[in-house]
């Protein structure tokens, strides 16, 4: 059994993933409605090696332009 702090960080850490994807799920439904949007063009745009796969280091690459 868990001790009652642990319990406590426990449920916190949960309530901030659930308050992250009510967030996300928000913006997706949001970005599904712009008719110009293109998800795999932008996938595109992150995967500058064409490996199909995204690494941190193309997210950070882009972040920095």
């Amino acid at each position: 059994m868990l001790s009652a702090p642990t319990q406590v960080l426990l449920k916190r850490t949960i309530d901030t993933l659930i308050e992250s994807e009510i967030v996300i799920e928000s913006q997706r439904q949001h970005l599904a409605k712009l008719k110009l949007f293109a998800p795999y063009s932008v996938f595109c745009r992150l995967d500058r090696n064409a490996s199909e796969t995204l690494t941190s280091h193309e997210l950070l690459d882009f972040m920095k332009e």
